[in-house]
């Protein structure tokens, strides 16, 4: 139901219009006015979808009313009623947008016409005001997920400084003219047990948000935070730079918080710096950090060993590598997922990636023998995983490392 004010210093022509309205059940009248002063302060109370005003009223005029109503209530549809024939008010009405200006005496069929057409643009007002509120609860329910990737992309290199700024008010995002970026790394204890809790209660989205929670909370005690997940999966946090004593002491207090309610080891690293333009910089210094710190368990490093002296056998795989290390391919898929960040699929083609790049070095080596080396049964297959890993070719890359010219290797199959 759409609620209407009407606004006219002549009793008779309120009641009048109320009775119009009203035949109307999708219209009720929830003020009338008889100057234009007390019309607005009703519009205040009752907050109307449509108003009747008069042009001329006592102490504020149809069109300064108007002019009052659209400003405190954008989506109102307003139409003025007036017994002047002046073109000039006509002209000031439409300038500010309202439905219709009618003059009286208002005669019954003109007037539900107007109903008619008021309840159109109220209508189709709703619908735009429904799908804007939608759209604001859709972009606050996916908002971090929206300020994950931004801060994945923008880490990698791939916005330039025009799409970072559009990103950083989009997401209402300050990075301080000075601060800190703190990476946290999380690995199973497997020695530690919770509440009784079995491992399997605990999975990598629950530690990280459970984590997530304790940090803000204790960062916001000093200073306002705003956390993401890295591109390995890493909690990690942008926040104004702290006095380095205190800082140290907060990461202290959150590597003993995170360890005493959760299952896990917490490896954390901290940069520094200046200026927005830097943060790719500082990631990449406090991951480096990071990764120095890190110390793998036993079984991952041995995996690690294993894949690196069997990157060629086209048949390595998870299943292999856990029977060598007389483990479960379950356990070596978890324990390798916490420790490394990487699932191990991942991990071995970033590392057969990795070697191609070595060889694609030595210009003799044919492309076919580039593909056997690192494990690939199928060239073809090869140079797809390749590009999309690098966004080029092999060929291209042998190109613009080397400075040769291509064309000798693309008779190669």
């Amino acid at each position: 139901m759409y609620k209407v004010l009407i606004a006219d210093d002549e009793a008779i022509i309120r009641g009048g219009l109320a009775r119009f309205v009203e035949s109307d059940p999708e219209f009720r009248v929830v003020a009338t006015a008889e100057d234009g002063r007390a019309a607005l302060a009703l519009a205040r109370e009752h907050r109307p979808d449509l108003a009747l005003v008069d042009i001329n009223m006592p102490f504020i005029n149809g069109i300064a009313l108007t002019e009052q109503l659209v400003a405190m209530l954008p989506d109102i549809v307003i139409v003025i009623i007036s017994g002047y024939d002046d073109f000039s008010y006509a002209q000031n009405a439409l300038r500010l947008g309202v439905l219709d200006y009618i003059l009286k005496p208002v005669m019954e069929d003109d007037f539900f016409d107007l109903l008619r057409r008021a309840k159109v643009r109220l209508t189709e007002s709703r619908g735009r005001q429904r799908y804007l509120s939608w759209a604001r609860d859709q972009m606050e329910r996916y908002k971090p997920s929206l300020i994950d990737h931004f801060f994945q992309k923008w880490s990698a290199r791939q916005l330039d400084a025009l799409e970072v700024e559009e990103q950083l008010r989009y997401l209402n995002l300050v990075v301080p003219a000075q601060y800190e970026i703190t990476a946290i790394d999380l690995r199973d204890n497997y020695e530690q047990q919770t509440d009784g809790q079995p491992e399997e209660a605990w999975d990598d989205n629950l530690l990280y948000y459970a984590c997530q929670n304790i940090v803000e909370e204790l960062y916001s005690a000093e200073t306002k935070p705003q956390s993401f997940c890295g591109q390995k999966g890493n909690l990690m946090v942008l926040a104004p730079q702290l006095p380095n004593d205190r800082s140290q002491r907060l990461l202290a207090n959150i590597k003993e918080m995170v360890e005493r309610y959760l299952p896990v080891k917490a490896t954390l690293a901290r940069a520094t710096g200046s200026g927005e333009q830097n943060v790719p910089d500082v990631i990449d210094r406090v991951m480096e950090a990071l990764e120095d710190q890190i110390q793998y368990s036993i079984v991952v490093t041995n995996a690690l060993q294993y894949v690196e002296r069997n990157l060629s056998n086209t048949e390595l795989s998870l299943q292999m590598v856990a029977n060598a290390l007389f483990v479960s391919p379950q356990h070596l898929s978890r324990v390798f997922k916490h420790e490394t960040g990487d699932t191990f699929g991942t991990f071995l083609t970033q590392a057969r990636i990795r070697r191609a790049m070595v060889l694609l070095r030595q210009p003799k080596l044919k492309m076919y023998e580039v593909s056997s080396r690192c494990g690939y049964s199928s060239q073809y297959y090869f140079s797809s995983t390749f590009k999309k890993a690098l966004g080029i070719s092999p060929n291209e890359y042998r190109k613009n490392i080397l400075g040769y010219g291509g064309e000798k290797f693309e008779k190669e199959k």
